[in-house]
């Protein structure tokens, strides 16, 4: 017995275009049911929710330290997108380690540096667990990248969100 026979059929049954017209209702079929389970995370039915979060921004001169402004929107710098506005700021020494006269490494605070904690007001969806802001970038603790407000290019991580 052939594969395929002299008309074009499979196994002598079954035409080869019927084989790839059941083969592309299949994966439409596929497409269909990842589409309404799998990506429930983005769907535009999830309802979107107010959240907060803070994030540190580490040992900065004191003079970027002052351009965090009550206010100011920030934004991802990778791909631009707004990640909130921040609602507080709190500006510390900086944290920094330096060995004493014996060698050892000792927490102390710097005199010209600070450390910048930021608490960011954002909207997004919570979903299993995950808070995902414009439904697709989630954020979470030790969530780390460079963003951008108005006035100043930083560095900073997530430490909490709540």
């Amino acid at each position: 017995m052939k594969f395929i026979d002299n008309k074009g059929r499979l196994f002598g049954k079954i035409s080869f275009i019927d084989v790839l017209a059941i083969l592309a209702v299949l994966v439409l079929g596929a497409g269909l049911l990842i589409r309404n389970f799998s990506l429930e995370t983005t769907a535009a039915n999830t309802p979107s929710v107010k959240f907060s979060y803070t994030a540190k921004i580490q040992n900065v001169s004191d003079m970027i330290s002052r351009q965090f402004r009550v206010g100011d929107k920030i934004y991802n710098e990778a791909s631009g997108e707004y990640y909130g506005t921040i609602s507080d700021v709190e500006v510390k020494d900086a944290e920094v380690w330096n060995a004493n006269a014996q060698g050892e490494y000792v927490k102390g605070t710097s005199v010209d540096r600070k450390d910048v904690y930021i608490t960011v007001d954002a909207e997004g969806i919570i979903s299993n667990g995950r808070h995902l802001i414009g439904r697709t970038n989630e954020i979470e603790p030790n969530y780390q990248c460079y963003m951008y407000s108005k006035y100043v290019k930083f560095f900073f991580y997530v430490m909490e969100i709540y």
